[in-house]
């Protein structure tokens, strides 16, 4: 799922002549990356960071391709805690509490899958142009009303595709999403849609991912110190 992206509802990078679509996608997607870096903390945790990226690498080849490799950077904290948060470029920011929420690596790497989705189907972004067309500027346009659910059930329907082509329980999806939002309807409806698709034996589960979310939960930085109200003036 996408986080909310609070600083503006539209960014866009101008059109420059000599500067391929691709090339604007990654310029817009690094200037995101950028003003998410300044709101949030990354966790110092190499060996974490290089299994996501490990992870990541397993999936994309199962995704629609992006013209992008996908860059996987791990943060102490977002607007959505329990996942990761997908950016334009093949961005993407991964919360410490999904390593600490996950059941274990098919959980994980199922809303990595999930987010990386969002990435390859170019969810809020403006279409291309056609090669004849006028060019325009590309624009992010983040969530759209009405628009995030249906963004979401193609993400899921991608993910659960890549896991099970790359080894992973596809199931682990619908189980980590109803395990940490039991209550919220939509997601519901999203599990709904994902039930009874077939899917391949998932092959034993990476055990680095213990190894990694111990890495993550030593690299936390402490939660502040809250000092009590003053009584007096």
């Amino acid at each position: 799922m996408f986080w909310r992206f609070a600083v503006s509802a539209i960014l866009s990078v101008p059109f420059l002549s000599a500067q391929p679509h691709l090339e604007k996608e990654a310029v817009l997607g690094q200037a995101l990356a950028e003003a998410v870096l300044r709101k949030t903390v990354p966790v110092d945790a190499a060996s974490a960071r290089d299994y996501a990226g490990r992870l990541a690498d397993r999936l994309a080849p199962h995704l629609p391709p992006t013209g992008h490799p996908y860059r996987v950077a791990i943060v102490a904290h977002g607007d959505t805690p329990y996942e990761p948060k997908a950016l334009p470029g093949g961005f993407v920011f991964v919360p410490a509490q999904l390593f600490l929420e996950a059941a274990d690596a098919h959980e994980f790497a199922a809303m990595l899958a999930h987010a990386m989705a969002h990435v390859a189907a170019r969810h809020g972004m403006s279409p291309a142009p056609a090669p004849d067309a006028v060019p325009k500027p590309m624009v992010y346009l983040g969530e759209i009303p009405g628009g995030m659910e249906a963004y979401e059930r193609e993400a899921d329907l991608l993910a659960v595709i890549a896991l099970s082509a790359a080894g992973f329980d596809a199931g682990a999806l619908s189980r980590y999403l109803e395990r940490v939002r039991p209550d919220d309807a939509r997601v519901a409806r999203r599990i709904n849609l994902l039930s009874g698709r077939p899917t391949r034996r998932p092959e034993p589960a990476v055990d680095d991912f213990v190894a990694a979310r111990d890495a993550v939960r030593a690299a936390l930085p402490p939660p502040p110190v809250r000092q009590p109200p003053s009584l007096y003036r």
